[in-house]
């Protein structure tokens, strides 16, 4: 809701809100990522689908 607050509303920052905005969900999506890659491991899972496949 702030998000689209800011893209429509008047002000000199508004493009500065929205970059930060973006930079702090790219960053907790990065640091989401690197927890489920400490977990689960990417080579695996293909290897799998290859498996289920061919099955």
């Amino acid at each position: 809701m702030a998000l689209y607050y800011a893209v429509f509303s008047a002000g000199i920052r508004t493009q500065q809100s929205i970059d930060a905005m973006a930079v702090m969900y790219t960053l907790s999506m990065l640091v989401l990522l690197v927890i489920a890659l400490r977990f689960v491991n990417p080579t695996q899972l293909v290897t799998r689908v290859k498996e289920d496949r061919t099955a």
